[in-house]
């Protein structure tokens, strides 16, 4: 059964899946209300995520669209140093907040149907843009 969890719902995927459920999620991102560009950890064609949006996935990298607003997030050192998180996800995008502190933007479980993003893919993203 595929599992899909979009901000709120990304911080209690990665809560589930941490060691450390208490610490995973770190406050103080400022990230109220703002668009940001993906960083991809992978390239999108070798991910679950993205590859079926084929080359149209780019467009996250080269325009702000992706719709945050959020002060909690998951620090892409995490995976490195949670055991749980990196058994049962992997980073496929970073983003940085308006302070340029990196956040994990998007993952995908490495076994399972289990995606997760930080952002809101439902808004509409060019609401905002100008």
């Amino acid at each position: 059964m595929p599992v899909w969890g979009t901000c709120l719902g990304f911080e209690n995927l990665a809560m589930f899946a941490s060691d450390d459920s208490e610490t995973v999620l770190e406050s103080g991102f400022d990230s109220d209300d703002e668009n940001y560009v993906l960083h991809f950890t992978k390239e999108p064609a070798k991910t679950r995520l993205f590859s079926p949006m084929g080359a149209d996935a780019e467009i996250f990298a080269q325009k702000a669209i992706a719709y945050n607003h959020h002060s909690f997030g998951v620090a892409p050192n995490r995976f490195l140093t949670d055991r749980g998180l990196a058994s049962m996800f992997t980073p496929t995008a970073i983003s940085y907040d308006n302070k340029g502190r990196a956040f994990v933007a998007a993952m995908e479980s490495l076994n399972y149907p289990f995606f997760g993003v930080q952002f809101h893919p439902e808004k509409a993203q060019f609401i905002y843009y100008p």
